[in-house]
């Protein structure tokens, strides 16, 4: 059973003495996970250690178990077309597997639906290197030095719009039809109870049911600040930390799963507990202190 650990942090104290805790609905257990990008192999892992936890915690009440996957599921890992097979199919099955989109599946779905001659060549370029997009396709079987020729040629000043769209045209025919509808589907957000989840954040000020797509999927510095009470607390990634972010407003759980650290990160919420996992480190919380009713903490370091 995973043990409390020392150095411990109350993530909940501001909130109770402000005379709030946020709760999910009765009966919910939920576990929401920070950005994956393409790093199947720390999904693996992490998804092992939630269904472990989930199992150690008891039976969930009649809300049953769900997981909330906050976008950023492709790019600069290796295995985005395995992530997104997967989650056509989830398992286990006896989970309710939620998703939403982020700012990543927004840009392929923006470089491959644009119709012919409107993906400019150095966008093209640009999604390959600082997107990841080349790991992306590497996924979906195209030869790692077919993509770094095509990537020269596309910062070519010689280069045209043909090029790029026989390259993008031979390209989509490796994707499946199905990954595309996933992509497509995708919604910006989510709530359950008192938290919002979104891939980003939310634009401060406004009420969650009026936010646009693009703050949800891209808003960085202006929530990030933000100390103000939204209403909700939002649950996020796109912000890459090495550790998580527990702020009275919000939780940021994107801590780089696709960097040497290897680190994804998910937590857990059930009615007004809190508690938080990594892929390969052990628990931070164990099923003992929520049954003596105890609020759990979590490690400040795990």
């Amino acid at each position: 059973m995973p043990k409390r650990g020392q150095d411990n942090i109350d993530i909940m104290g501001e909130m109770i003495a402000g005379g709030h805790a946020p709760s999910l609905p009765a009966g919910m257990r939920l576990y929401a996970i920070g950005d994956i990008h393409g790093r199947k192999d720390r999904f693996d892992i992490l998804l092992r250690q939630i269904i472990e936890d989930n199992s150690l915690r008891g039976l969930a009440g009649r809300e049953g178990t769900h997981i909330v996957l906050l976008g950023d599921y492709i790019d600069r890992g290796m295995d985005s077309k395995g992530m997104i097979d997967f989650f056509l199919h989830p398992e286990p099955s006896g989970f309710h597997w939620h998703f939403v989109g982020g700012n990543h599946e927004t840009a392929m779905i923006e470089i491959f639906s644009a119709a012919p001659r409107k993906v400019l060549p150095e966008k093209l370029a640009d999604w390959l290197s600082r997107y990841g997009g080349r790991e992306t396709m590497i996924s979906y079987g195209i030869p790692a030095d077919e993509i770094d020729n095509a990537a020269v040629q596309l910062k070519s000043k010689h280069v045209t719009l043909e090029f790029a769209d026989k390259l993008l045209m031979s390209w989509r025919a490796k994707i499946p039809p199905a990954h595309f509808e996933f992509l497509f589907a995708l919604p910006d957000s989510l709530q359950f109870g008192d938290y919002f989840f979104a891939h980003a954040g939310i634009k401060p000020g406004i009420a969650v049911e009026k936010q646009k797509s693009d703050d949800l999927r891209r808003i960085r510095g202006e929530f990030l600040k933000d100390e103000r009470d939204h209403g909700v607390v939002v649950v996020h990634g796109h912000s890459m930390r090495s550790e998580p972010e527990i702020r009275p407003n919000r939780i940021g759980i994107d801590t780089g799963a696709y960097t040497s650290s290897g680190r994804l990160t998910a937590v857990g919420l059930e009615g007004r507990s809190r508690w938080l996992l990594a892929s390969g480190q052990a628990g931070v919380i164990g099923a003992d202190s929520l049954k003596e009713g105890r609020l759990p903490f979590i490690l400040k370091a795990f």
